[in-house]
């Protein structure tokens, strides 16, 4: 290792130090004021005072290198396999429910899918299906572009795909269940009929779909997946289950 490399190496370490020191100092004491859960996507919302303290914390965006960047929100992500699938999360997962009752929007047509709960007295909880990236692509797009997001992620997992229970998302699939195209660009499914027919989906082609940023998929029923197990976890962050369950259906919350 050449000199200059070295001294990058190590500055970028003492800046993760500080950094973790300071997230410690943010972990607050478990009421309303702490990071949560959103529902969609594992991503973290934050708090006015937080939000405040994180601003400081990450600095300007624009004027900082992608290894700057990452030694700040990231330095704690290790080496994500590129021919593996992997979710990131704000709170640890400890059951995945199978989903099959698409919302109202949705179910006319969307570029990704919403479920909700056929549950007469929980008909208002809706969710995203569980979203999974190659790599580590998600993580890599957060760092780049929203740095907030990846500063409140805590915990990384690897899910192991039944392949054959997700559909590849090709030209063939587009003409097949494609509606229409949205006002952004993206293509609208009918995603009804894809949850009858399929159990996940996933693309290495995103720039096809319009909206969706990165090779990534997601899954809404527990039949296309293997195991799901936790990888990396942030330092100071809640206890997490090794692996995730099986929690039933999502129409019984």
């Amino acid at each position: 290792m050449k000199k200059n490399e070295g001294i990058k190496v190590l500055a970028a370490s003492l800046v993760s130090i500080v950094i973790l020191k300071r997230l410690s100092e943010l972990k607050g004491s478990g009421n309303e004021e702490d990071s949560v859960y959103t529902g969609r996507g594992g991503i973290p919302k934050y708090s006015s005072s937080q939000e405040k303290n994180i601003n400081e914390i990450i600095g300007d965006t624009w004027g900082q290198t992608y290894e700057q960047m990452k030694a700040k929100v990231a330095g704690w992500v290790p080496y994500l396999d590129p021919d593996k699938f992997y979710i990131v999360s704000a709170k640890p997962i400890k059951n995945f429910y199978n989903m099959d009752k698409i919302t109202e929007y949705s179910s006319k047509g969307s570029p990704k899918p919403v479920f909700r709960s056929s549950k007469q007295e929980y008909k208002k909880i809706e969710t995203a299906p569980l979203w999974f990236a190659s790599g580590s692509e998600w993580v890599d797009w957060m760092i780049n572009e929203m740095p907030h997001w990846m500063y409140g992620t805590n915990y990384i997992y690897e899910i192991d795909l039944n392949l054959e229970q997700v559909k590849k998302i090709d030209r063939s699939f587009i003409n097949k269940y494609k509606i229409d195209i949205g006002f952004w660009g993206g293509v609208n499914f009918d995603w009804v009929s894809i949850v009858r027919d399929y159990k996940g989906v996933y693309t290495d082609s995103p720039k096809e779909l319009g909206v969706w940023d990165i090779s990534s998929g997601c899954v809404w029923n527990w039949d296309a997946v293997n195991k799901i197990m936790l990888v990396a976890q942030k330092p100071g962050s809640d206890p997490a289950p090794p692996f995730v369950g099986f929690g039933g259906s999502f129409n019984a919350v």
